[in-house]
């Protein structure tokens, strides 16, 4: 979601100054227009309404967006004339605005909901949609699903299948302004770009189109992919400088929507799947790869130790390197350098290690891998994604806790160390199923504060606590909604 708001800011600085765009993307100077408020809109409607089937939510969801454009903050917004005569009449065929907000606002439900199905109606409310339009709702959603979930770009065309591939091929999307001639922009401005601040320069400089409007769909497809914590800034935009910028929003218009995007932030970090590049500390000039022999060739690993590897970590002092996932590949890093890649491939019911490359860059590859592949087997619970609340755990075994702290006794934060402690004894290789269960348990509930409670938690650790509240008579789902909300 963030990434299509990063796409219109940035639009509003190129179009004001291209040199500050290259540079670092925009600036405080930016503003956020009809499209960047689509989407914000959009996380309001599922934040405090979840979308819905009925006309009353379809109206429902039109009044949100109709709100957001009423915005005359002019530190923060920029709202076309086509957009204002959206406003008052969202059912007129406004070319091209009806189209980007629409657009807008479906990915932004992909992006962010538990359940894009479910939910995506309320945010189609548009009148006098056509066949184009029906197409573009479809293949939004798909888009963003898969590359959300890991799948490649070609795995994406493939699955779109036959129409999207000859409209591709036939149909006069650069010329043409219909809903889905501005998916076909969009993706081609994705689909030959290589990380998210290169996906928003192809949008800027696409000819004949509407800048922003592109850039903050494009945006959302990128983010899906790449991430869009980081810009990648090309030494030539930059000479001498750094090579990176963490990319925050004005703090104007921060402050003014915080609670939609912090929503937002914490929707994408329970969906997350794998640690995207654009997330990563690397690089974005171009490397050359070749086959090199190692060690680690041909391993085998399980389903949980790949989940972890996709899923990466942050690197830090006592841990140099990790992984990112691009476009079907999974590459090795640390800071600013690239160390090579490989990919993951089924062996029966295990996975395997396979097709390593060594980068350009000269480091070796099995010392970077070896140390990160030491996280992800035997220090997840230390370096990696999952936190113990309460049972403190180390390599070292004379550190590691073997009795409960003496203020934990006689409470319910004994059960809760007792539960941890099993768990990391026990069940560790099994994480991933209980994320899983734990996730299809807090979408069975109907308590909007358990589920709240399990989003600030994190996706690692509610696996851990569903897993105590299973070995915890009694077992209702009173009982265990009640231990949730103690935890």
């Amino acid at each position: 979601m963030i990434g299509g708001i990063y796409g219109d800011l940035a639009a509003s600085t190129y179009l004001r100054d291209p040199k500050v765009f290259y540079k670092q993307l925009f600036d405080e100077n930016a503003t956020i227009s009809e499209y960047g408020l689509s989407i914000l809109a959009a996380a309001n409607i599922l934040r405090n309404h979840q979308g819905g089937y009925t006309d009353k939510d379809r109206i429902r969801c039109r009044e949100v967006v109709q709100h957001y454009l009423e915005d005359t903050d002019y530190r923060v917004t920029s709202i076309s004339e086509k957009a204002e005569l959206w406003k008052y009449d969202p059912n007129m065929r406004v070319t091209p605005v009806a189209q980007g907000l629409l657009l807008n606002r479906l990915a932004t439900n992909a992006l962010i909901s538990d359940d894009p199905e479910k939910t995506d109606f309320g945010l189609f409310f548009d009148d006098n949609i056509d066949k184009p339009e029906g197409y573009a709702r479809i293949f939004i959603r798909t888009m963003i699903t898969l590359l959300s979930s890991g799948a490649t770009k070609d795995e994406v065309y493939e699955e779109l299948g036959g129409i999207f591939k000859d409209i591709r091929k036939q149909w006069p999307w650069k010329e043409s302004e219909s809903v889905f001639d501005l998916l076909m922009r969009a993706w081609d401005c994705f689909y030959n770009s290589f990380d998210f601040g290169s996906a928003i320069h192809n949008a800027v400089r696409y000819p004949n189109s509407n800048t922003r409007q592109l850039a903050s769909l494009t945006g959302l497809i990128a983010e899906a992919m790449y991430g869009c914590r980081t810009y990648f800034i090309k030494s030539k935009f930059n000479p001498g400088g750094s090579p990176e910028t963490f990319l925050e929003l004005p703090k104007a218009i921060f402050d003014k929507y915080e609670d939609d995007l912090k929503y937002a932030k914490k929707q994408v970090a329970w969906n997350n799947a794998f640690w995207p590049k654009n997330d990563a500390r690397t690089n974005v000039e171009w490397h050359k790869y070749h086959s090199a022999p190692s060690q680690f060739g041909g391993i085998v690993i399980s389903k949980e130790i790949r989940r972890r590897i996709l899923r990466s970590f942050e690197p830090g002092w006592d841990s140099r390197y990790s992984f990112y996932l691009d476009n079907g590949w999974i590459y090795l890093c640390r800071s600013f350098h690239i160390i090579g890649r490989f990919k993951i491939l089924p062996s029966g019911t295990d996975f395997k290690i396979t097709h390593i490359q060594q980068s350009d860059q000269g480091h070796d590859f099995d010392i970077a891998f070896d140390e990160a592949y030491n996280v992800v087997k035997s220090g997840w619970a230390i370096y990696g994604q999952l936190s113990f609340r309460y049972f403190n755990n180390f390599y070292h075994p004379i550190e590691k806790e073997t009795e409960c702290p003496k203020e934990y006794r006689g409470t319910i934060k004994e059960k809760f160390w007792l539960g941890e402690k099993q768990f990391y004894e026990t069940q560790m290789e099994n994480l991933g199923k209980w994320i899983e269960e734990g996730k299809t348990f807090i979408t069975s509930v109907s308590s909007p504060r358990v589920v709240e409670k399990a989003k600030q938690l994190g996706q690692e650790s509610m696996g851990v606590l569903y897993y105590i509240c299973q070995g915890c008579p009694p077992s209702s789902v009173e009982d265990k909604l009640e231990l949730i909300m103690k935890y």
